[in-house]
C-alpha cells in the first residue's frame, strides 16, 4: 500500500501525530508526501487543503532512480530531451511508475530515514 500525503493546512507537528496514527493502524503502508501550498483534486487547484491518496497493489516492486534536468553541457534540458531521458529509463514490461520531482539540493535525501 502506498499512501501519499500532500498538505498546506497541517503544522509539522499535526502531520507528524496523523503520520504516527496511520502507521499504527497500517504499519506496512508505504507514505510518502510533501507540504504543498496548493493541490490539484479532480482538475481544481485548491489553496490550504489536504490531499491524500492511497494505492494498492497485489504486487509491486519498487526501483528508484534520478534522472537529471541538466545536459551533459550543464544546461537545463529541454522538454523533449528530459521525456527523451525518462522514456530510455522506463520499463518495457508495461509496469506503472510514478514521477516524483524534488529541488537538486534534496539530490541525497535517501540518506535520511524518518522513524515513528
Amino acid at each position: 500500500m502506498l499512501i501519499r500525503i500532500h498538505s498546506g493546512a497541517h503544522s509539522k507537528d499535526e502531520m507528524t501525530s496523523f503520520l504516527k496514527m496511520i502507521k499504527g493502524v497500517l504499519p506496512k503502508a508505504n507514505i510518502i508526501g510533501c507540504s504543498a501550498k496548493y493541490i490539484i483534486n479532480n482538475g481544481e487547484i485548491t489553496e490550504g487543503k489536504c490531499l491524500i491518496s492511497v494505492s494498492t497493489f497485489e504486487s509491486a516492486d519498487i526501483v528508484t532512480g534520478r534522472i537529471s534536468c541538466k545536459n551533459s553541457d550543464g544546461d537545463f534540458c529541454t522538454g523533449k530531451e528530459l521525456g527523451d531521458k525518462l522514456l530510455s529509463e522506463i520499463p518495457a514490461d508495461g509496469a506503472g511508475f510514478m514521477l516524483i520531482f524534488f529541488p537538486y539540493s534534496y539530490n541525497r535525501i535517501h540518506y535520511f530515514n524518518f522513524v515513528f
